[in-house]
């Protein structure tokens, strides 16, 4: 379902591209403990550290850092980042023409998982998230399955064809 709704925003914005499905799967791994650049990142040494793993084309690089790393405006302004890289000439899936999805108005615009803030699942109004499952071991919530039985939390994300937050559960 959360596929589907990211293929929504393909046809839109190339209505005479043949619909495919999307695939992903697991590419090179980077762990470095030594931490590099220090323990204060800036937007810069974001990008300095997703261009590490070798300039993978079509990557979708993440980065996870240990809990006494500070990123600028993380926790303050935004809870993530995303952007696109001049390596690659073409966007990833889930941003392929290298400035996420946006839903209207041009002059305003609100990114695709932006513009449904703390929905996570049905029934989600603002202080609450929505039926999700949860864990029994640890506790936590989560609305999708992964590889090897990892689960995760994502955001609902706005659906353009129905003008509505679209979630998983």
């Amino acid at each position: 379902m959360w596929w589907n709704s990211i293929g929504k925003y393909h046809r839109l914005a190339d209505p005479k591209k043949p619909t495919s499905t999307f695939s992903l799967s697991l590419g090179k791994q980077v762990i470095d403990e030594t931490y590099p650049l220090g323990k204060s990142l800036t937007n810069k040494h974001l990008v300095e550290l997703a261009t590490k793993s070798g300039q993978q084309v079509d990557a979708v690089n993440i980065i996870l850092t240990a809990s006494d790393v500070a990123v600028e405006g993380f926790c303050r302004s935004r809870c993530g980042t995303h952007g696109s890289s001049y390596i690659s000439k073409t966007g990833t899936v889930t941003n392929p023409y290298g400035n996420g999805y946006f839903q209207d108005p041009k002059e305003a615009p609100l990114e695709a998982a932006s513009a449904c803030p703390g929905v996570y699942g049905k029934g989600a109004y603002p202080g609450y998230a929505g039926s999700l499952l949860v864990n029994p071991t640890t506790g936590a919530s989560y609305n999708a399955n992964g590889v090897n039985k990892k689960q995760f939390l994502l955001p609902a994300l706005y659906d353009p064809s129905t003008s509505s937050c679209s979630t998983l559960v």
